[in-house]
């Protein structure tokens, strides 16, 4: 017969490594840690989280920015829109 269900799982509990925190090189085990850690792990989780989607987000808005521009681009060109030129100042106008 096989192995009994609390065997197979302190088995499977040996094999498996703890959640781990690591900081400067250092792994610390997260079932260890009291509640506070906890807190502040899940806290700064979230915070990547969001930082990853505020970069999303940024790079969307400078995609379409750079649309924006190459649309204007070849309006101006389509239209045939010369440049603004700034006369020179102190030039006589006889």
């Amino acid at each position: 017969m096989g192995k009994t269900s609390s065997a197979m799982d302190q088995e499977q509990s040996q094999d498996q490594t703890p959640p781990l925190l690591t900081l400067d090189g250092r792994s610390y085990n997260m079932l260890e840690a009291p509640d506070s850690i906890k807190i502040l792990v899940d806290d700064l989780m979230r915070i990547a989280r969001e930082v990853n989607e505020l970069q999303f987000k940024l790079r969307q808005a400078q995609l379409s920015q750079q649309a924006y521009i190459a649309t204007i681009e070849k309006e101006i060109k389509d239209n045939n829109i010369e440049p603004y030129r700034v006369e020179a100042s102190g030039e006589n106008q006889d």
